[in-house]
């Protein structure tokens, strides 16, 4: 079963863990963990091209986030 832990620094990583846990994505199973600055992603697949999809549509919604909270800021 492909597997891929994923580290991202952010200013307030409680504050994306509250908005993506929970999220769901098909054939794959993602746990997260937030610790300190910095957001811990888990992503065990089904496959390589699930695993690769899952990795993208994180990175993805974590840029969105951020996207947002930086319109709210201005």
């Amino acid at each position: 079963m492909p597997r891929s832990e994923i580290s991202i620094e952010l200013d307030n990583p409680k504050d994306y863990f509250s908005i993506l846990d929970g999220e769901k994505f098909k054939g794959s199973k993602i746990s997260m963990a937030a610790d300190r600055n910095r957001l811990k992603v888990t992503i065990e697949a089904k496959s390589p091209k699930a695993l690769i999809v899952a990795m993208g549509n994180v990175l993805k919604q974590v840029r969105i986030i951020e996207q947002t909270m930086e319109l709210f800021d201005k």
